[in-house]
């Protein structure tokens, strides 16, 4: 008997549980759309920059792009560079005008619907690779390559970088006797560095790694890396006749490895749900965005 009423007890009080759910409805303040302003410049391109609306946190719509802004870039000696829209929130120079290494640039946008927006930043020095050494390594049963990679550190100012690992080749399909194609293809190899010197300055992201020069300023850096080991090879369908390595190190704005370090960052804390929400890096007053530049330098690995 006693289990029976224990039994009844035990539903009812699950009963009032359920009972008790209530559904709380929260309207999220409406917030004017402000203009979303992204340029990432260099010095091989000409100006360009994409301008379109920010969203509120539960719209699923397009990102709608924004027409007919005023858009002007001013250098530090009062330069004027305008830029004109030419569709699909592209706005371009017609004159091909193209950034300088060294020099400090502000962009302002002007449109009658949103607040208007505007950034600074520096298009930093190019930092070129001094030489790329490789050795054939294996690690836990599988071949891989070894890369050292040694670059010079302008002294006595700030410096941040990407590196890039890039695999091309040309392969040849034989389908039979008569017909065959060529096909040229390239993507970004993964990689890893056991450099335990890095902490919150080095940051694995989609294209790479970011970091800064805080460890190593003005001197010569020598980085090892380590990489899946790509190989020439051909069968009776398939013939890689050429294949290289292109290894990318970009010299990028204190603003761009904020972006990197940041959108990395949130990205991690959203496979962690008891992780601390991260606020992506913006450089935009009045807006949002990023306005940051970079310069570049490559050498190349033939593979034999």
């Amino acid at each position: 008997m006693k289990k029976i009423i224990f039994h009844i007890a035990t539903i009812l009080f699950l009963a009032s549980l359920v009972s008790c759910e209530s559904i709380i409805e929260y309207d999220l303040p409406e917030t004017d759309p402000k203009m979303v302003l992204n340029c990432y410049f260099n010095n091989d391109s000409v100006w360009e920059v994409k301008i379109y609306e920010s969203k509120n946190i539960l719209e699923n719509d397009d990102y709608k792009f924004v027409p007919g802004a005023s858009v002007e870039i001013a250098d530090q000696n009062r330069t004027v560079y305008p830029l004109t829209y030419i569709g699909l929130g592209k706005y371009i120079s017609l004159n091909n005008d193209k950034p300088l290494i060294g020099s400090t640039y502000t962009i302002s946008a002007v449109h009658p619907s949103y607040d208007d927006v505007s950034a600074t930043s520096t298009l930093p020095t190019k930092v070129d690779i001094l030489s790329i050494d490789t050795n054939s390594v294996t690690l836990y049963g599988y071949p891989e390559l070894e890369s050292k990679i040694s670059f010079l550190d302008p002294k006595n100012e700030n410096n941040y970088y990407s590196l890039k690992l890039i695999y091309s080749s040309v392969t040849v399909f034989q389908y039979d006797s008569l017909f065959a194609d060529t096909i040229s293809s390239s993507w970004p190899l993964y990689y890893y560095s056991n450099e335990s010197q890095f902490t919150d300055t080095w940051i694995y992201t989609a294209d790479g790694i970011v970091f800064s020069d805080e460890l190593f300023d003005g001197k010569t850096y020598n980085l090892t890396i380590i990489s899946e080991k790509p190989y020439l090879f051909n069968n009776e369908f398939e013939t890689v006749i050429s294949a290289e390595l292109q290894y990318e190190l970009e010299s990028v704005s204190e603003e761009v490895f904020l972006y990197k370090k940041s959108l990395e960052e949130q990205n991690f804390a959203n496979y962690d749900p008891f992780a601390q929400p991260v606020q992506v890096f913006n450089n935009i007053t009045g807006g949002f965005g990023i306005f940051g530049g970079s310069t570049k330098s490559y050498r190349t690995f033939v593979l034999r």
